[in-house]
């Protein structure tokens, strides 16, 4: 089964964590409120217990934060298991030149 980690599991990110688990995906994720990850676990998702765990566990990655500044924590924080071939989908809405910014940095690190 191809497993996707989800870190951010607020409206957006439980949807679509629901979602990849309707369609037959191992879904691996984490939020800060653990609320959020028992929520996730009675869904039939696995919950870890921080976003590195995430990130070591999964080759696809779905971010869904509140912010940019809550995005550069968690790549500063899943930066050591950061694989080439992972692909990093950032769904947080927040300033696009920060999300390029991130991008470029993960790119020359092979993460797509």
């Amino acid at each position: 089964m191809r497993s996707v980690g989800t870190i951010g599991l607020g409206l957006v990110g439980a949807a679509i964590a629901g979602r990849l688990l309707r369609a037959g995906y191992e879904v691996i994720g984490y939020d800060l409120l653990s609320e959020k990850r028992h929520a996730l676990e009675q869904a039939g998702g696995r919950a870890e217990r921080s976003a590195a765990a995430v990130a070591r566990a999964c080759e696809t990655i779905v971010l869904s934060l509140p912010d940019a500044d809550a995005v550069a924590a968690v790549i500063e924080e899943i930066g050591d298991a950061l694989r080439e071939g992972m692909l990093l989908i950032d769904t947080t809405t927040g300033d696009p030149r920060s999300a390029e910014s991130v991008g470029v940095k993960l790119a020359g690190r092979g993460v797509r």
